[in-house]
């Protein structure tokens, strides 16, 4: 008995399969970043809600500086002038890390005590 019917079959079977398949899986992928999107956009009306204007505005300039000086540091002249901007570079990327912690915890206290 010959197998090449039988492999057509199942080569039938699994080309039927295959488009279901990619959209279970993308309806499975696209729900939770539709969810996450949806939970970033309800964190960030709750902190605009509670006034951390400052501390955001903060964390905008310090990352806007990043982007700067990592778009300098190709044209560094000299050596020295290179390892001040990855001097700077890295305080930067330190104080983004600071302030994002300090709006996490300012968000997380605000939540917790309504009087504030």
């Amino acid at each position: 008995m010959d197998p090449a019917p039988y492999k057509r079959v199942f080569t039938r079977i699994l080309d039927g399969f295959e488009p279901i398949a990619y959209l279970t899986i993308a309806f499975a992928l696209s729900v939770p970043i539709v969810m996450l999107v949806v939970s970033a956009a309800m964190t960030m009306l709750k902190v605009a809600h509670f006034g951390v204007l400052e501390t955001v505005l903060a964390l905008i300039a310090v990352v806007r500086r990043i982007l700067l000086l990592t778009a300098g540091l190709e044209q560094a002249e000299s050596m020295e002038k290179f390892q001040n901007m990855v001097i700077e570079l890295g305080v930067m990327t330190s104080l983004v890390i600071v302030l994002t912690i300090a709006l996490y915890f300012t968000r997380r206290m605000r939540l917790s005590d309504p009087t504030l």
